[in-house]
């Protein structure tokens, strides 16, 4: 899956946060309204207010991350990388595309270098099965960016062979 059918879910994703965080910030300033239309605000309900705000803030962007890394990487293809089928794959056609991931520091801090996608058509070996040609696409480094001819590790989906992996190294 490329780049190109994986942006939709992720806008979705994007959306869904932006609608979570415009209803967070409604409902912190109508509780803000709330404590400060009483006779006498004190700071313990300013307290909970802010504790309340800052819980859901962190809950929502924790849930928006694993949101949105299962839209970037569907069910199948992580199945693949995970319970995939070894095999071989030879590479009939490689492009890059517009897609990148820019350099960006782990939690390691160390820094990657940038990532970019490439298309392929390869012709793929399982080992138990006749060949047959499959489309894949994955983000890879400049450096290690293979060429036509190239043979590759990758893994198959168990019961949905078009889901052709890279296998992790």
């Amino acid at each position: 899956m490329n780049m190109q059918q994986r942006a939709p879910r992720m806008i979705k994703e994007w959306l869904l946060l932006i609608v979570l965080l415009i209803l967070l910030h409604a409902g912190l300033f109508l509780g803000w309204v709330g404590v400060m239309t009483a006779p006498r605000p004190t700071m313990t309900p300013i307290i909970w207010l802010m504790v309340g705000y800052l819980v859901l803030f962190v809950v929502i962007l924790f849930i928006f991350t694993k949101r949105l890394n299962r839209a970037a990487s569907p069910r199948d293809y992580r199945q693949a990388r995970a319970n995939g089928i070894a095999a071989t794959a030879k590479i009939l056609y490689i492009k890059r595309t517009r897609w990148r991931i820019r350099r960006n520091l782990s939690f390691s801090l160390q820094t990657r270098p940038a990532r970019h996608e490439y298309e392929m058509r390869v012709r793929v070996k399982p080992p138990d099965a006749p060949e047959y040609e499959a489309r894949l696409a994955e983000f890879i480094t400049g450096a290690e960016a293979p060429s036509v001819g190239d043979t590759l590790s990758v893994k198959i989906h168990p019961s949905r062979p078009d889901v052709v992996v890279i296998a992790p190294k």
